[in-house]
């Protein structure tokens, strides 16, 4: 990677400063420097998907392309992705890395029909490109056009061999109007699924934001908040919540706080 593209930037990731510029333009999304493997909580729903996915990382399988979804939103799939992309830097520093949102992706392609470089900008993600991850595969529902671009450069990249990495909250089939040609691709790719996480794994998630974020919680409340909320955006959420209705007002009970807030609607 070129110095002069990242001596000036104001954030860094595990190894460093980080970003990708392709085609004169920067291209790719910035990664989460918080969404690594080392934060991402392992449990008995997840861990064949962490398998698989380390497995990617490493580049030494003979499959080139992978799909990786939840069986519902919010179950840690973009984290997953980003993990992969950030050790695939660790290992392949020169190596060209870009992890875009489908609507990201389709969105830029518009933008540069206005100078004439969108033909440029799908061959080079198709052609170039040694890792690329699309996340969002749910999105493309009534897409046809988005999905006529995807099919393109998913079919160039699995011709020249190179790694792709699709990520989306459902297995293909369950995506409505997905079309034919893209899912039978898709259905070939090896599949990692990341399942709901039940109680155990709710409460470990809980104790890693505590030591991530320096939150000191007492094991009634963190087992409260585990046993009642099942999506793990919302028991993230709630934990922040109550973090922050504590600090605005201490005198009152932690353990009554966290009941109030679970009557919210959102956490119902």
């Amino acid at each position: 990677m070129n110095k002069d593209l990242t001596e000036n930037m104001d954030w860094e990731g595990p190894e460093g400063p980080f970003e990708r510029f392709v085609v004169g333009r920067k291209m790719s999304k910035k990664l989460n420097k918080d969404w690594t493997f080392e934060t991402f909580v392992v449990g008995k729903e997840n861990e064949v998907a962490v398998k698989l996915a380390k497995q990617i990382a490493r580049c030494r399988s003979k499959d080139k392309a992978f799909y990786i979804c939840g069986s519902e939103s919010g179950l840690g799939v973009s984290h997953l992705l980003q993990s992969i992309a950030w050790q695939i830097l660790r290992r392949h520093p020169s190596k060209e890395v870009i992890y875009k949102d489908i609507e990201n992706y389709e969105n830029q392609y518009y933008d540069s029909l206005s100078d004439q470089t969108s033909e440029e900008f799908l061959e080079y993600l198709g052609n170039n490109v040694f890792c690329l991850v699309l996340d969002g595969l749910s999105i493309l529902t009534k897409k046809a056009l988005r999905q006529k671009h995807v099919l393109y450069v998913i079919e160039k990249r699995l011709r020249h061999g190179l790694l792709t990495l699709i990520g989306g909250c459902y297995t293909p089939e369950t995506i409505e109007r997905l079309d034919k040609n893209l899912l039978n691709i898709i259905k070939g790719f090896p599949v990692a699924e990341i399942h709901p996480p039940g109680f155990d794994l709710r409460l470990a998630i809980l104790w890693k934001l505590q030591e991530r974020y320096g939150i000191n919680f007492n094991d009634n409340i963190l087992t409260l908040l585990a046993r009642e909320i099942k999506d793990i955006r919302l028991l993230q959420s709630a934990m922040f919540r109550l973090k922050l209705a504590l600090d605005v007002y201490p005198d009152i009970p932690s353990d009554k706080m966290a009941r109030d807030i679970l009557t919210e609607k959102c956490y119902k």
